[in-house]
């Protein structure tokens, strides 16, 4: 176990605080890049007017900014620039339009937003020291202690704290995701300042085990410690609304005789007869989606096998269903240079699964808990 020693305990007071920063985060948490080459430049999303605001007293917290695509995009609204407004107030997250409409989100978001909550350094310590929080497996490594610590709520998060200035270095914690299985980030802390008695950083860098791609970078313009605060408590009319549940339904319409669109939940898939066999084009946005469109398409020609997918090409957006396909026994179709790339998606050793338990053969198991089978096939155009 770890003692809350004196040097931490220094490190926070009172119940609020608030940065306005710029920055940018990784489009598409990385999978967005022009090819799959190692030098290949990423995408990203500029942030502007960012501001996060934490209220330590209530477990609130609310991000505003205004974000905008730093490459050419086919969407005056991502060019232009759009606000966000993200909140959550304890269980409950929802999102304000720019008219004032609430919008309650699903538990997954909550959990994010309460994880990506604990990489700000204040909330991090805070939290460790918390007295239902649960400290173990102290160690040293590269002149900082890591500890771990597991949230009342059941959050697990590694927080490593240097040796000579008894200040955060870095938090690092794991998420699911709809690629990769699961992703680990790490948000790391430097240029530190003494603000209103307390030492905070002027920049957060947080980056994940995929790629080393840049998440977040943040550079904080002012801190305001225990300042006025908005009421972030979500509206009753969302507190009153159930967290939804994604369930996706994929309708079919004819486009010819043996070719099929699917539509409906997500970017749209079109199915393709032969002779002897069905052929998917497109596995996209996310794994319950592509689940919902293999099952349709085995639907509309039940006498056929479905044996192949075609995926046009590698960004995220396209290849959430991937992993689910591969489980599904699809042999993948791509290009010969995205070979790697969807190895390294499908991999699951890389990004074990580990929430689900085995076996993994039953056919009405949640397609998030599958893992590709060992005998995963890929074909490419070579």
């Amino acid at each position: 176990m770890w003692r809350r020693g004196r040097g931490y305990r220094q490190f926070y007071y009172g119940e609020f605080v608030a940065h306005r920063d710029n920055g940018h985060e990784a489009y598409q948490d990385g999978g967005s890049l022009i090819t799959t080459e190692a030098t290949a430049p990423e995408k990203m999303t500029n942030l502007t007017a960012y501001e996060r605001v934490i209220d330590l007293t209530n477990d609130r917290t609310r991000v505003r900014a205004r974000m905008y695509r730093s490459f050419i995009f086919a969407a005056r609204a991502m060019m232009q620039g759009q606000p966000i407004n993200q909140t959550l107030d304890g269980d409950i997250a929802f999102d304000r339009a720019a008219n004032g409409t609430a919008r309650r989100l699903s538990d997954e978001v909550v959990m994010r937003r309460r994880l990506e909550l604990l990489a700000n350094p204040v909330v991090a310590v805070h939290t460790a020291l918390a007295a239902d929080s649960v400290l173990g497996n102290m160690r040293v490594a590269d002149g900082a202690t890591l500890v771990d610590v597991t949230t009342a709520t059941g959050a697990l998060y590694t927080l490593a704290i240097s040796a000579s200035s008894n200040l955060p270095l870095w938090v690092r914690w794991t998420i699911p995701h709809e690629n990769l299985g699961e992703l680990t980030n790490r948000a790391e802390f430097s240029a530190w300042a003494p603000v209103a008695g307390l030492m905070l950083p002027m920049s957060f860098n947080t980056v994940s085990d995929f790629r080393n791609t840049n998440m977040l970078r943040l550079h904080v313009d002012r801190w305001v410690v225990d300042g006025d605060v908005d009421d972030l408590a979500a509206p009753q009319e969302v507190r009153a609304t159930p967290a939804p549940v994604p369930v996706y339904t994929a309708e079919a319409s004819v486009v010819a005789p043996g070719v099929w669109l699917l539509t409906g939940g997500g970017a749209n898939s079109v199915l393709l007869e032969f002779a002897d066999h069905l052929v998917l084009f497109e596995v996209p946005t996310n794994r319950g989606w592509t689940q919902a469109v293999i099952d349709k398409a085995r639907s509309l020609v039940p006498g056929k096998p479905l044996t192949q997918a075609i995926i046009s090409h590698h960004h995220f957006d396209h290849t959430g269903g991937l992993r689910v396909a591969i489980a599904e026994g699809l042999t993948i179709v791509a290009q010969s240079g995205n070979l790697a790339w969807f190895s390294d998606l499908a991999a699951a050793s890389r990004h074990p699964l580990s929430r689900c338990a085995e076996p993994r053969a039953a056919t009405n198991q949640d397609p998030r808990c599958r893992r590709p089978p060992a005998h995963k096939r890929f074909r490419t155009d070579r």
